[in-house]
């Protein structure tokens, strides 16, 4: 009786291994491929380069080139901004989208040119790609912000940000060949 006992209990539980170890690969191939399915919607919206014109609060203009890129195996996009105002110009944010595995969501951290962190959430609802944020800056200021990253067509995009309690900022880019 004992033997007979001990190889059940023994096959059970190797049984029931077995089964929770399919059941998580299962689970884990849903996570990938949602994960793959969120990441290549970004990437097939908005692969390449985009050129936009836009006006800061203080009335000057500036110019933004916005390139979105696979990176690390596919496993990140990396969008680099580059911005022109007046006499200035050079790269002011690079940005990272990735899969975020406990969350079951694409979160995003970007860098900007004075210091600050940014970290957030992206979603898609229809063509457009929303964001939301917090940013951490040099001085230990911290702002919230939201923006919506809409493809209009495919050479158009329209990116509206907006801070907390602040009027919106848009600009409308094109695709660069």
């Amino acid at each position: 009786m004992f033997i007979h006992t001990y190889w059940t209990k023994r096959l059970l539980t190797a049984g029931t291994v077995c089964l929770l170890l399919c059941c998580s690969s299962v689970g884990l191939s849903r996570a990938q491929a949602k994960r793959q399915n969120d990441l290549a919607k970004i990437a097939q919206s908005f692969l390449g380069k985009w050129v936009g014109k836009g006006n800061l609060p203080s009335g000057e203009t500036f110019v933004s080139e916005l390139i979105f890129e696979w990176t690390l195996n596919k496993n990140f996009i990396k969008v680099t901004n580059n911005v022109s105002a007046g006499q200035h110009s050079g790269l002011f944010a690079t940005t990272f989208y990735g899969w975020q595995p406990v969350l079951q969501q694409v979160v995003f951290w970007s860098f900007d040119s004075e210091g600050t962190i940014n970290e957030g959430a992206a979603r898609f609802e229809g063509n457009e790609l929303k964001h939301e944020w917090r940013s951490f800056g040099q001085n230990g200021e911290i702002r919230d912000w939201r923006s919506t990253l809409a493809k209009n067509d495919a050479n158009t995009l329209t990116f509206t940000v907006t801070e907390s309690g602040s009027q919106p900022v848009t600009v409308v880019y094109k695709r660069k060949k």
